[in-house]
């Protein structure tokens, strides 16, 4: 969280419902009724494009920074 303040970075989210809607939506997605749009996928270390990819505003769906594994 340091790194976060000290290099002023941002961290975007969204807060468009309730604990109960999010639950719900969860549910969907794991269940497989619903599937998120991603745009697209970077490892960590690519963090910086894909921060620039979304400034650029060319995104469409969810951008994926990835952490670890496959």
């Amino acid at each position: 969280m340091s790194l976060l303040f000290w290099n002023e970075q941002t961290h975007l989210g969204s807060t468009m419902g309730s604990l109960n809607d999010f639950k719900s939506v969860l549910e969907h997605i794991c269940s497989g009724r619903l599937d998120p749009v991603i745009d697209s996928v970077y490892p960590l270390e690519a963090a910086p494009e894909a921060y620039a990819h979304y400034e650029r505003g060319e995104q469409f769906g969810k951008i994926v920074i990835r952490v670890g594994g496959e």
